[in-house]
């Protein structure tokens, strides 16, 4: 049913004062949702740089006029963003990163160094 919902939603937006990674704002931008996120906490190491100046806001004024533009919008304008912007999201989903994480697992339990990795 979350995904189901995630689904029907066109945007989110988040006024995070702490969050560690995003993985809400994530889910709802890989379901197709467009973001506007405050330019602080996680985000900007999440989201990538070419929908930086479409989604990140510095003060409520940005956020309202960001939301503003995006609900005037038509849907088939801001499908061209959240398309491209879902299939980049992938690299956070749970198929591309179970591999990854349980190399990991297995490396720091033999007390193995493991190689850098990128998430």
């Amino acid at each position: 049913d979350y995904y189901k919902w995630l689904r029907l939603g066109d945007i989110v937006i988040s006024t995070a004062l702490q969050e560690n990674f995003g993985l809400s704002v994530i889910e709802a931008a890989s379901a197709g949702c467009w973001p506007l996120l405050p330019r602080r906490l996680a985000y900007p190491e999440v989201m990538p740089a070419w929908v930086a100046e479409a989604c990140f806001w510095d003060t409520e004024k940005q956020l309202e006029n960001k939301l503003e533009k995006l609900l005037i919008t038509p849907l088939s304008q801001r499908t061209k963003l959240t398309r491209p912007l879902s299939r980049w999201l992938t690299r956070y989903s749970w198929t591309e990163q179970a591999e990854k994480l349980d190399s990991m697992i297995i490396s720091t339990a033999s007390g193995k160094k493991h190689p850098e990795k990128s998430w």
